[in-house]
């Protein structure tokens, strides 16, 4: 026996999980044109071999992994791990502090987006 109060129940948990889907959609719309097929390209693309006049052939490879081991394209991937890890530290070293500031301006009853300045939308600056 179903109680009087349990289908409003459901539907309103549907309710939900249909706006959860609805407001879901265009991100993963978005991650999916913009990030996962791009990616997905890259990938199935190192695979096949180099064609003649630098068109892509159709023969499926694995030496272009084995070239990785090659000194230039072994020199030129240890230089993009070097500048990584540099772009990170720095922002790294920028960022935790501006977090910590604004954390505690925010902590202190101040508004964490303002800086004093007039961009604050209500009008009043701390």
């Amino acid at each position: 026996m179903v109680a009087a109060g349990a289908a409003p129940t459901a539907r309103a948990g549907r309710r939900r999980r249909l706006a959860r889907l609805v407001l879901l959609g265009p991100g993963v719309v978005w991650w999916v044109a913009f990030f996962a097929l791009p990616v997905g390209l890259i990938l199935a693309y190192s695979f096949l071999e180099r064609g003649p006049f630098g068109g892509v052939v159709a023969e499926p490879t694995l030496a272009n992994y084995r070239r990785v081991l090659d000194p230039l394209y072994l020199r030129v991937f240890i230089t993009s791990i070097r500048i990584a890890l540099v772009a990170t530290a720095i922002a790294l070293v920028i960022g935790f502090p501006a977090a910590l500031a604004i954390a505690a301006r925010a902590e202190n009853g101040g508004d964490p987006c303002c800086s004093g300045s007039s961009c604050c939308p209500s009008g009043r600056a701390s």
